[in-house]
């Protein structure tokens, strides 16, 4: 009782906070020894990796002389990945890292030739449906590797795609060609006579002897590099494929060219594959000679996959 009258006492309890002091000291504790966990089981599998670079470098090199792809690209692309964590910029690094990635594009090649894919993807426009073989071709291709030996045409500027409706986005510029590296090529075999020509980007190209000086002699190139798009352009009666930018780098082993069905051509014979190869080593800062360039342990699997042209196109 009070002096204003009788004054109802409430059974309520009151409310408790839902966030408290200790309770935020809880959760930061429980996350700080969550994250330690983390991080010594990260430490812990890149130690035991680290302590296996030795063997997965020997196992995975041996897989890729011998033509199993698969086996060396997984091998070497971890041998690839404890190499970037620990820094390493050695030349047995960088021979590492270039044999996995030429492992992976072998692994990742194309099920079929660029004149069988356009083919069907040129009939489906024929048909009317544009959109359709744009997303076949994205879905079915969109990643997968090409391994072309090519005289390649120097570019320094965006191109234009199209202007026309069916010929992809109006007024695009296709990307990753501006700047150094920036390249194309005429496909050696014409589609319905029509013109098939790629063009992408690759940085070592700059590297390449005579490459900067568009007065010399054209020398093929033989590279690798992964599919993006592909447009046709009314204006030229072209069919254009785009080549993922920063995916395309230079061949370097003579002995995985031959696993993959190369076979030299009357003009350049073994001894031009191999200098174009040598050349190649120079400018992706490797040694010619160095271990497994150079090296040819047969020719297994290479019943399993063929060449288009003059050894200019490689397919599974």
């Amino acid at each position: 009782m009070t002096r204003h009258g009788i004054q109802e006492v409430s059974n309520r309890a009151p409310r408790r906070r839902r966030i408290t002091p200790f309770r935020l000291v809880s959760v930061c504790m429980v996350l700080l020894v969550g994250g330690t966990v983390w991080w010594s089981v990260r430490e812990f599998q890149f130690s035991n990796m680290a302590g296996q670079l030795g063997e997965l470098t020997r196992s995975g090199l041996e897989s890729f002389e011998s033509g199993d792809f698969k086996a060396a690209a997984r091998d070497l692309g971890l041998a690839a990945g404890v190499l970037d964590r620990l820094g390493r910029t050695d030349s047995t690094a960088k021979l590492i890292r270039q044999r996995s990635r030429e492992a992976a594009a072998a692994d990742g090649l194309i099920g079929e030739s660029l004149v069988e894919i356009l083919g069907r993807v040129d009939r489906l426009k024929h048909d009317g449906a544009t959109k359709t073989w744009e997303r076949q071709f994205e879905r079915d291709h969109q990643g997968a590797w090409i391994v072309m030996q090519s005289v390649l045409e120097r570019r320094s500027d965006g191109v234009k795609t199209s202007d026309e409706p069916d010929g992809g986005r109006r007024g695009e510029t296709s990307t990753g060609l501006v700047g150094s590296g920036g390249f194309e090529l005429e496909y050696p075999l014409l589609l319905q006579d029509r013109q098939v020509r790629l063009r992408g980007r690759l940085a070592a190209l700059d590297r390449l002897p005579g490459w900067a000086d568009s007065s010399d002699d054209p020398r093929p190139v033989i590279f690798a590099a992964q599919l993006e798009a592909c447009r046709f352009e009314s204006s030229t009666d072209t069919w254009w494929v785009e080549l993922t930018p920063e995916t395309a780098f230079l061949w370097t082993d003579i002995g995985s060219i031959r696993h993959l069905g190369f076979s030299p051509d009357a003009t350049l014979g073994d001894g031009g594959i191999s200098e174009i190869l040598d050349r190649q080593a120079t400018a992706a800062g490797l040694e010619p000679g160095s271990f497994a360039v150079g090296s040819a342990s047969g020719t297994a699997r290479a019943d399993e996959r063929h060449a288009e042209g003059n050894g200019g196109e490689v397919s599974r």
